[in-house]
């Protein structure tokens, strides 16, 4: 319960085959670098095109079932962060990594 409040948005443009790519990440590593203490919030992610493996247009990857780690340490330097690299890879050797076909 409580009140919803939008904290966030933004609009991501990344055209097949080219541009870069985002660093392993929690969303909660970022929520909770900016003050909020509990993660009693939600992503949503709408794509306008269809991603999957088959395009090799930059689908969104996730470790299945990683949400049962709890945040872990993200890091920051300049424009970019990310989650522990050491920890990502620690997860990778537990979970499966797919994609969000959209």
């Amino acid at each position: 319960g409580g009140p919803v409040v939008h904290y966030h948005s933004k609009s991501l443009v990344k055209y097949p085959e080219a541009g870069g790519v985002w660093n392993w990440h929690q969303d909660y590593g970022y929520w909770y670098k900016d003050f909020f203490l509990l993660p009693a919030m939600a992503t949503a992610y709408l794509a306008i095109d269809p991603q999957n493996e088959r395009l090799n247009n930059g689908c969104l990857r996730l470790l299945r079932g990683s949400n049962e780690l709890g945040r872990i340490e993200h890091w920051s330097k300049g424009d970019q962060q990310g989650a522990d690299l050491e920890r990502v890879e620690l997860a990778k050797e537990r979970y499966e990594e797919v994609c969000a076909e959209l």
